[in-house]
């Protein structure tokens, strides 16, 4: 008769890895929500927008796409004419630099942008740290970015480089920290 307790034992544990199991995928929901917007489709218009807690859009949606909003309270979204980045209250910080198809990421604190065709740097509080000056400017590694002033861009196909102009590097200050020349640096430190 030993025997059926351990069966006993085995099967209790059983149910208690799955109750355990049960909580910890629940606890997610039972957390207390981020006071986020958070991206919703409009079932009609199939264009996204953010959405309070309840539901209803406080961010009409207006956008084709619509990403998460950062902890520090800014988004990614996309138009028809081109990646953006807005605040909570929707109004736009900055065009977004698009790489492999999306909004640039951020490398040490800092994203690509476009103001009247040049390029600068915006931080993750949608700040922006450098302004746009510069044709080209390559996203920062080991505290330096690449950047370029008179450089075009020369397509392949859907792809482009950017050659001629003057090449420098910038410091997150956006101080050059190699003199501007005509052959591209390699910025690093």
């Amino acid at each position: 008769m030993r025997p059926a307790p351990a069966v006993s034992l085995l099967a209790a544990c059983r149910i208690a890895l799955c109750i355990l199991g049960l909580i910890l995928t629940a606890l997610p929901a039972l957390a207390l929500d981020s006071p986020l917007p958070k991206p919703m489709e409009h079932g009609q218009s199939e264009l996204w927008g953010y959405a309070d807690a309840s539901g209803a859009f406080i961010i009409a949606p207006e956008y084709l796409v619509a990403m998460p909003f950062l902890e520090s309270g800014i988004a990614a979204v996309a138009t028809e004419e081109a990646w953006l980045w807005i605040d909570t209250q929707g109004n736009t910080l900055a065009q977004a630099f698009i790489h492999d198809n999306g909004p640039d990421d951020f490398s040490e604190n800092r994203t690509r942008i476009i103001r009247d065709g040049k390029m600068g740097f915006m931080d993750e509080t949608g700040s922006i740290v450098i302004e746009a000056a510069w044709d080209f400017a390559g996203p920062f590694s080991s505290g330096l970015a690449i950047v370029c002033s008179g450089c075009e861009r020369v397509y392949s196909g859907e792809h482009y480089t950017m050659q001629n102009g003057e090449w420098g590097c910038i410091d997150h200050t956006g101080a050059l920290a190699e003199p501007l020349t005509m052959e591209p640096p390699a910025c690093s430190r």
